[in-house]
């Protein structure tokens, strides 16, 4: 693959979303859980929550223009140097013709609009390959492409909480990606997203753990150098590692090289997940070069990626 990540950078909400506050509605509607008081024992001993990080003012829009904002004014970001746009966010209902808006706000003229859709948080991972697609030509490797993430609810629990997957966050994230090496910080070295429909939603709402655990192995198995002595580190979602744990454990990794600064903190945070997980793996693990990431779309979509840090 050739795709050098040169740039992440995130907007993470200081604002808490407290669960014992937010519960009564577990009188009237009874989701995975059926009363308020399995869903905050179940919270802090599996998933180690309490709270998420909430945004109570900004949109989402505006938290990724704050990314931006906050890069352009450092020179991080050169907006007329900008080749692609790929929208990625968790939801297919969010950034909506946020992408156009971008280019004209930022003048961004040159740059082609993209959208990864369609496999929540996998989103990310889809923009990464298909940046990667974008500059595997020799004459394309200088072209930069700028991907823009996220995810936010309404400030409730009602529409956050995923079974017993995870409750969801809110986030922003960006990632410059261009062809070569030059001032990089990882780079995308391999990439195997496999598309498992019939594990989707549904499925993972009835707890059809064995499909979860095999499309895990299936997608991992596909990368090459896939051994404990070459993967380094491993970073996960923001939410229930169980079942990633026992596919990483099946094909040989030690599961004490996951990475779990961020898991019990903020929530899971949809797309950017991977953005906020990654940049602080780099500032926390600088002897580390190998990461290995796996994700799950609720689409029935998971994504394993191999990151080789950049000196």
């Amino acid at each position: 693959m050739n795709g050098y990540i040169k740039l992440m950078d995130y907007y993470l909400p200081s604002d808490r979303l407290h669960f014992n506050d937010h519960v009564d509605f577990f009188n009237t509607n009874k989701k995975s859980f059926d009363t308020a008081q399995k869903f905050i024992d179940y919270s802090k001993n599996v998933l180690g929550l309490e709270s998420i990080a909430v945004e109570t003012e900004k949109t989402l829009e505006e938290m990724v223009m704050w990314i931006l904002d906050q890069n352009i004014a450092k020179g991080s970001i050169i907006p007329n140097e900008i080749d692609y746009i790929i929208v990625a966010p968790d939801l297919d209902s969010q950034l909506v013709d946020f992408g156009s808006f971008v280019q004209n706000k930022y003048k961004m003229n040159r740059a082609t609009l993209l959208r990864a859709s369609g496999d929540f948080c996998v989103n990310i991972d889809a923009a990464l390959g298909s940046a990667c697609q974008i500059l595997e030509k020799e004459e394309d490797k200088n072209k930069k492409v700028l991907i823009l993430a996220g995810s936010k609810l309404e400030v409730s629990l009602t529409e956050r909480i995923v079974g017993g997957y995870g409750v969801m966050g809110d986030a922003a994230g960006i990632i410059l990606i261009t062809g070569n090496d030059q001032d990089a910080i990882f780079k995308i070295s391999q990439q195997n997203i496999l598309s498992e429909p019939e594990n989707g939603l549904t499925a993972l709402e009835e707890g059809s753990a064995f499909l979860h655990l095999k499309a895990y192995i299936k997608s991992m198995k596909a990368l090459e150098n896939l051994s404990d002595e070459y993967i380094e580190s491993i970073i996960l979602h923001n939410a229930n590692h169980l079942l990633m744990k026992e596919a990483l454990s099946y094909v040989g990794l030690d599961t004490s090289k996951i990475d779990t600064t961020n898991q019990k903190k903020h929530g899971h945070l949809g797309t950017a997940d991977l953005i906020l997980n990654l940049k602080t793996n780099l500032a926390n693990n600088h002897k580390h070069e190998r990461i290995l990431t796996l994700n799950l779309g609720i689409s029935g979509t998971y994504a394993a990626t191999i990151f080789q840090k950049i000196h």
